[in-house]
């Protein structure tokens, strides 16, 4: 399998012996934009509240993945959506902080969600 570049946000797995790199690349989030008609951040939420659908599973494989769209189609009704679920979560929430790593996107939310402290005498 070719392995993805975690510094690009790339993300990688391996589904029923075909090994697929999902890259945030322009092209790649501009194609799923306007193949679903939602923004790749409220892609993410949308997965995030009400989970992963077909339609949205295959366009990510396909624009991202660079798989044709019947391998996709095979892919999603030979193994179902949960072993892409993770992945993409992975994909989408790379693509949304502009390429760092899930771990570091998940620690710049928390830092960003957490209260500040008391302001230091001036």
């Amino acid at each position: 399998m070719m392995r993805p570049n975690r510094v690009r946000g790339e993300v990688g797995l391996e589904v029923g012996g075909t090994a697929i790199v999902l890259k945030p690349v322009f092209s790649a989030m501009a194609g799923i934009e306007e193949r679903l008609k939602i923004g790749i951040g409220g892609l993410y939420g949308r997965l995030m509240t009400q989970g992963a659908e077909m339609r949205a599973t295959a366009a990510i494989l396909e624009e991202a993945g660079g798989l044709p769209a019947a391998t996709a189609e095979r892919l999603i009704e030979d193994h179902g959506l949960v072993p892409f679920v993770e992945p993409i979560k992975q994909f989408l929430r790379n693509a949304c902080s502009g390429g760092i790593s899930a771990e570091e996107a998940a620690a710049a939310e928390k830092k960003a969600d957490a209260p500040e402290g008391p302001a230091s005498p001036g």
